[in-house]
């Protein structure tokens, strides 16, 4: 008799149960205990966080590459550069600067009335506080020691004879009497001679990488008529 009523009270509990479960169900009590949160949107973009703040950063597709090459590469000022003046370019033969050529053996190059640092990109110059080619006193012609300018004096022997052409072609006719070398350009100078010269002054040494430390410097004698 005892079992058949604990098997009775079971039965009528697990009956209770449903019943109770289907008439009043779970969401009128404030929901699950074990209620899931939704998930959150996939983010589109990387993400960096710092304590504070949280940052999306674009991803590679959404970067304008334009724009980032312009951050990543600020325009520098614009500037305006010339062109290049060619050396020895003759271009200008008509010009009131040419003062005429410089005749070595075989080679002729070209002189100018100045010595200003344009001319010199030229070609070869004239000393202006000088005499003259030809004339009474000193003359000096400067110029630099590449091959378009000066570098033949690297060949010139005492005993040459060396002519200066003007445009109207009259000429001053020299014999180089003396070749003096510097190693150092502190230590160059003029000749201090009171006679009718031509002084021809280049850089040293000609075969030279970069800025010549020295000068080459040829003194003339002018021939008498």
């Amino acid at each position: 008799m005892r079992k058949f009523l604990f098997v009775f009270v079971m039965a009528f509990g697990v009956i209770a149960g449903i019943y109770l479960g289907v008439k009043y169900p779970p969401s009128m009590f404030g929901g699950s205990l074990s209620e899931t949160a939704e998930p959150l949107a996939e983010p589109t973009g990387f993400e960096s966080f710092s304590p504070n703040t949280l940052t999306i950063t674009p991803t590679p597709a959404e970067i304008n590459q334009e724009q980032f090459y312009s951050d990543a590469n600020p325009a520098s000022p614009t500037t305006t550069t010339s062109e290049p003046i060619p050396l020895n370019s003759d271009s200008k033969s008509d010009s009131n600067d040419i003062l005429g050529q410089l005749i070595v053996g075989s080679d002729s190059i070209t002189v100018r009335d100045n010595v200003e640092e344009a001319t010199l990109r030229q070609s070869p110059g004239w000393m202006p506080d000088s005499a003259l080619p030809g004339e009474n006193g000193m003359c000096v012609i400067l110029g630099h020691r590449n091959r378009n300018h000066l570098k033949v004096l690297e060949n010139v022997k005492i005993g040459d004879k060396i002519i200066f052409r003007y445009i109207d072609n009259r000429t001053a006719t020299y014999t180089v009497t003396e070749i003096q070398i510097f190693e150092e350009t502190a230590n160059w100078s003029l000749p201090q001679l009171e006679e009718d010269l031509l002084v021809i002054v280049t850089c040293y040494p000609f075969r030279y990488s970069g800025s010549a430390p020295g000068k080459f410097q040829i003194i003339c004698q002018k021939d008498i008529n």
